[in-house]
């Protein structure tokens, strides 16, 4: 046979050809080997020896070249099962593995085909390996199927991993005692507002970590949703559970994390019927934990019936709010504030009873947590701030002119409206600012003070009288007297009954008055109820009470008779 003998021009074009086709592999990270096993001789392309390690030893027989690649550990027993495939039969296998490359001596993603061909009687002619690298494409897979499972910044479960996975768990073992328990970061919201995202971050990412150096196999814990975190647990006794509940709480205490405001509180469902939906028993985790937040009792809770009794009377409080509102029937009572030195009315606190019918009147207790909760707040705030001011209007025109307090919720704060809207309402019945006086509660002083410092400026500057309402109650510093802008303070009604129960109580009581005295505030004590409280804050320079001692609160037109008597001077 004649061998056939390339011209100049045709050996340069195969050199093109050549080139464009390595050049093609590098582009899209493809590396090629061929064996021919009648030449007993391996063909590499050039890019191959860039990625992978390469010596002779490795060119020889037809399974050298694939057995010699660098696996990852964690692939090489799949790896070793797909080159046993090939060698025992199959003529094309393809194929994902981490391969060490020599490039960085890191693990990146290959597809690995392998193709053999073969001739007569079955003897092996080819095999063929093509080498794609796939990296960024299977780090994309991984890093969305590690969001559809886990949570990405506290590296813990989603609720739907969570859910599949607790019901496994149980359906593997469903004779096991479970537990689902509801743990709420509480205040987050505030620690975000003072502290900034990132220390939010941190304080969830402080908590996973909490959980997962306390969990053992078998139990599983994952982010529920904004600022909870959802626990199953296996074969937990009732104390087993308060032990992990107080050693969370030490842990939580202890660290910095706990300086920003932030803590703990629990809800806690034992499962009795392990056939129910993974939801629903983490939905009684929650309402157990959400009992917890509105009573203040403890920061745990177990649920049971009760608990669902009263979740059913909140959703009907719930849906029949705003028709409540629009009816009118949240009314205003009143309670007089009595000058110490004169025995006479000189102002009033507004308080809301909800006449839910006829016969029945409900208590701010029975409705404000509720309301607070859902922001329902704001809206009877504002109601009763117009009710107010259009109860001094009509007070005025009967010759009575007298201030009266009503209460600011944190909701207003966050609001940038605060200030017009309640302008709008004095404006809108004519009445004086001084004469509609602005209760804030002392916990508000704990949120963003620098905010609220300055809006409580631009009411001052409106004519507005500010009081620093329950003084004692639990944030009170020096540093807070000295810089809040407020006109009048008033004792908490605990601070008071102290007065009766110790001398140290008396003492604290009679220094705190003549403090704030010497500051240029008017002092009120709320709470009164016995002649010796009267006497004993009369005695250290208290200016006003308030109190059962004088009247409890009463419907506005019984107030009005009320002043009406006093400015004849037939007392209160």
């Amino acid at each position: 046979m004649t061998e056939y003998l390339f011209n100049n021009d045709e050996k340069k074009a195969l050199i093109r050809d050549n080139e464009r086709y390595e050049e093609v592999n590098e582009i899209t990270g493809t590396y090629v080997f061929e064996y021919d096993a009648m030449e007993d001789k391996y063909y590499v392309c050039a890019t191959y020896e860039n990625m992978f390690w390469l010596d002779d030893d490795m060119k020889k027989g037809p399974w050298t070249m694939v057995e010699s690649l660098r696996i990852d550990p964690r692939d090489q027993e799949d790896y070793s099962k797909f080159i046993e495939e090939i060698k025992n039969g199959a003529s094309k296998r393809n194929e994902t593995f981490r391969i060490i490359n020599k490039a960085d001596k890191n693990p990146r993603w290959f597809s690995v085909t392998i193709q053999t061909l073969k001739g007569l009687n079955n003897a092996l002619v080819r095999v063929i390996g093509i080498l794609q690298d796939v990296n960024t494409e299977m780090e994309a897979r991984m890093e969305l199927a590690y969001r559809r499972t886990y949570d990405t910044l506290t590296q813990l479960l989603n609720a739907d991993s969570f859910y599949a996975q607790t019901e496994a768990m149980i359906k593997a073992n469903p004779m096991g005692r479970y537990i689902m328990l509801a743990i709420g970061i509480e205040n987050f919201s505030i620690v975000i507002d003072r502290f900034g995202s990132e220390m939010g971050n941190d304080v969830l990412k402080f908590f996973a970590g909490c959980l997962r150096e306390r969990l053992s196999m078998g139990n599983a814990a994952c982010r529920y949703d904004t600022n909870t975190f959802m626990v199953s647990l296996t074969n937990f006794s009732d104390a087993d559970v308060l032990i992990l509940i107080r050693d969370l709480n030490v842990v939580f205490e202890r660290d910095s994390i706990s300086k920003c405001g932030a803590g703990l509180t629990y809800g806690i469902y034992k499962v009795e019927d392990t056939t129910m939906d993974v939801q629903r028993m983490c939905e009684r985790a929650q309402l157990a934990r959400d009992e917890v937040v509105s009573t203040r009792m403890t920061n745990y809770a177990f649920y049971n019936e009760n608990i669902m009794l009263s979740i059913k009377y909140r959703a009907e409080m719930e849906s029949e709010m705003n028709p409540a509102l629009e009816r009118h029937e949240f009314v205003m009572y009143l309670q007089p504030k009595i000058d110490v030195l004169t025995g006479k009315i000189c102002s009033a606190e507004a308080l809301v009873r909800w006449q839910h019918t006829p016969t029945v009147l409900r208590m701010p207790g029975e409705f404000l947590p509720l309301f607070e909760q859902n922001g329902f707040i704001k809206k009877l705030d504002e109601y009763m701030w117009e009710t107010a001011a259009e109860y001094i209007s009509e007070l005025k025109k009967e010759g009575l002119e007298i201030p009266i307090s009503v209460n600011i919720s944190r909701f207003h704060v966050d609001n940038t409206d605060l200030v017009k809207t309640i302008t709008g309402f004095v404006e809108k019945y004519g009445i004086e600012s001084k004469l509609l006086q602005l209760e804030i509660t002392e916990t508000l002083f704990a949120k963003d003070e620098q905010k609220l410092y300055y809006i409580m400026g631009e009411l001052k500057n409106k004519g507005f009288v500010l009081e620093m309402d329950d003084f004692g109650s639990g944030y009170s510093s020096l540093n807070m007297l000295r810089a809040a802008p407020v006109d009048v303070i008033k004792i908490d009604k605990y601070f008071i009954d102290d007065i009766m129960l110790t001398s140290k109580g008396s003492i604290v009581i009679e220094n705190t008055v003549r403090m704030l005295k010497e500051l240029g505030m008017v002092v009120v004590a709320e709470g009164v109820e016995r002649k010796e409280q009267l006497d004993f804050l009369k005695d250290v320079g208290c200016d006003i009470v308030q109190g059962y001692y004088f009247s409890k609160p009463v419907p506005a037109d019984d107030f009005t008779e009320m002043l009406r008597k006093d400015q004849r001077g037939e007392g209160v």
